[in-house]
């Protein structure tokens, strides 16, 4: 498939679905010309990015498949309030935009297109509700019809498998440390794709992350609870960070390969409990029924050149 296109796609349905655009007469579009550049400031109602779903559609799909798929990412439940919400320290919407600057540049004999992201200034909060991604069995329905029926129990339509769910998800950033993002296509200069310019982590707390197995008929979880990512001794020192700057992302052939260079920050990480097998069973095994099989804690972790090949789509 082709994957830059989707990066490009991706890259424009959130904000598309709710941007509005403001009429540029004749005489204003004369004056237009983007040498310069062009700057673009995005602000949200409520400082709420809504979203009915996010698909990646592959038509041709692996060596002898006959038909079209689609991996869905949606919310689990659609009301004004759900989606990405962006707050201040206060937990109070920001109300500085998202900034992206976009230009390009000749680069000698390798040109360049340079897309900046940079999140509000005063963003300390990123809530996000809680999601579900699925694999549908087609590329035309996807868009047409949504992934969940109209209804209080939002089933999925037929033929959806669901494949993981994740309960809402809390991001927090450290003071003055919004995420900056420096995207290059055509050639790279900066030696990568993707790369985070500014930001700074201190914790991301999701209480439940459940992997979905349908391959003995039955479904079968993987159920994670109170998953914690936090900067090396936060909350107890509150300055504590996890720096982004020098992350990056790359389209690699047909993977998607994302590290960094050199030593990260430390960080911890806590898992309340894991819990594999069918929820409800009450098989049991060498005199155990099954059960969660405790919790997990990492203190002051780093990982030097990490580097993640992800392949397969």
């Amino acid at each position: 498939m082709n994957y830059k296109r989707a990066v490009l796609v991706l890259m424009g349905v959130l904000p598309g679905c709710v941007l509005a655009m403001q009429p540029l007469d004749d005489t204003g579009l004369a004056q237009a010309t983007g040498q310069d550049g062009i700057d673009i400031s995005l602000s949200f109602p409520n400082s709420v990015i809504n979203y009915d779903q996010i698909a990646l559609i592959d038509k041709d799909g692996i060596t002898g498949a006959t038909s079209p798929a689609s991996v869905v990412i949606a919310p689990n439940t659609f009301t004004s309030s759900d989606g990405i919400q962006l707050l201040t320290s206060a937990n109070a919407a920001v109300t500085n935009p998202i900034k992206i600057t976009m230009d390009a540049d000749k680069n000698g004999t390798a040109p360049v297109a340079n897309i900046g992201i940079a999140m509000p200034s005063d963003l300390a909060k990123i809530n996000i509700t809680g999601f579900s991604i699925y694999l549908a069995p087609d590329a035309n329905n996807v868009f047409t019809a949504r992934r969940v029926l109209n209804g209080a129990n939002l089933s999925a339509r037929s033929a959806v498998r669901t494949l993981l769910t994740v309960n809402p998800v809390q991001i927090l950033f450290g003071a003055g440390n919004a995420p900056k993002i420096n995207i290059q296509l055509g050639n790279q200069p900066q030696g990568h794709m993707l790369l985070f310019t500014a930001g700074a982590i201190q914790q991301v707390y999701t209480p439940l992350i459940n992997l979905v197995s349908l391959n003995s008929g039955t479904p079968v979880n993987l159920a994670i609870t109170d998953f914690t990512v936090s900067a090396n001794g936060y909350p107890s020192n509150s300055s504590a960070v996890f720096n982004l700057s020098g992350f990056y992302a790359d389209l690699v052939g047909d993977s998607l390969v994302f590290g960094k260079t050199g030593a990260t920050d430390k960080f911890d990480l806590t898992i309340g409990s894991i819990k594999a097998g069918t929820a409800s069973s009450s098989t049991v095994f060498a005199g155990l029924a099954n059960g969660s099989m405790g919790g997990l804690g990492v203190i002051g972790a780093s990982v030097t050149d990490l580097k993640v090949n992800v392949k397969g789509l």
